[in-house]
């Protein structure tokens, strides 16, 4: 199956999963769509909430923020390039809205992380 009949066949299985939400947050102009397929138990850390997770051919589960990356060309494979990482800017781990992501450096990321825990708390 060619890259582009594959990217075809997720966007369809991305959008029949999918629920919207009415608002939007942090300063976003578009709500969020949460995802509503599988589901991880959580990230790394027990406070990170669920990942949803899609299975593409030859790259078995992946998490689903990565598929919605690669289907609108954020990135050029379903990987994130070594280094780098896909923030949520909406902080919501199930959502699946491409404009709520950013690629950005890893330790950005990290630090990102740090300062939203502080002022959650």
């Amino acid at each position: 199956m060619t890259p582009a009949c594959l990217r075809i066949l997720i966007a369809a299985r991305l959008a029949e999963k999918q629920r919207v939400l009415i608002g939007s947050r942090n300063g976003l102009t578009k709500p969020c769509r949460l995802w509503t397929g599988a589901q991880s138990k959580g990230g790394k850390r027990p406070s990170s909430g669920p990942y949803g997770s899609i299975w593409i051919p030859g790259f078995n589960a992946v998490r689903v923020h990565v598929a919605v990356a690669w289907v609108t060309g954020i990135i050029p494979t379903p990987r994130v390039p070594d280094g780098m990482n896909l923030d949520h800017r909406c902080e919501r781990t199930l959502c699946i809205e491409e404009s709520h992501y950013e690629l950005i450096p890893a330790e950005t990321n990290r630090a990102l992380r740090w300062s939203r825990r502080r002022k959650a708390a």
